[in-house]
């Protein structure tokens, strides 16, 4: 079986038309590499995408379900009818202290591309680990074929960060 890395192409560049496109949930410049926290916590997963944060608001990628796991953001996923998964996680350190994040949706609700989810207290976390940032995975399914991936800066709701080609 062919892992998610397998079938992503990055692309600094804008990305085909596909069947399924992810937008955006975060504004930022997406890293290469895992930072050394991160990758300590999260480094085993794989296919994840560490965003440096500009913008303190977090929107949904595609219309769907938003479920998250408590108050700090631990775990935040977005569930596109079709199956797809996105999550968002925030490093241990900001998780810890339970501060910084203002919710603008139920625990578990439908939700349409765009719409606010979180307002994020960047000042404030920034006090526990600069600069404030989050962890984008998403998750592979079997009927991806291709999945073209954004590089470079992005900006929430607005640019596709992943445009996905299923098979046929």
């Amino acid at each position: 079986m062919n892992s998610l890395f397998s079938k992503l192409k990055f692309s600094n560049d804008r990305l085909p038309n596909a069947d399924l496109s992810v937008k955006s949930p975060v504004t930022g410049a997406l890293q290469q590499q895992l930072d050394g926290e991160a990758y300590l916590q999260f480094g085993l997963l794989g296919e994840l995408q560490q965003v440096l944060l500009s913008s303190n608001e977090l929107v949904a990628p595609f219309s769907g379900r938003c479920v998250r796991r408590d108050e700090t953001a631990s775990l935040l996923s977005f569930v596109h009818p079709q199956g797809l998964r996105l999550d968002v996680l925030f490093p241990n350190a900001y998780q810890q202290h339970g501060q910084g994040f203002f919710w603008h949706v139920p625990v578990d609700s439908q939700v349409q591309s765009g719409q606010p989810v979180l307002t994020i207290d960047g000042s404030r976390l920034q006090q526990w680990q600069a600069p404030v940032s989050c962890l984008l995975q998403l998750h592979d399914h079997p009927k991806f074929q291709t999945i073209h991936g954004r590089t470079g800066f992005i900006s929430a709701a607005d640019d596709l960060l992943y445009s996905i080609e299923l098979k046929k």
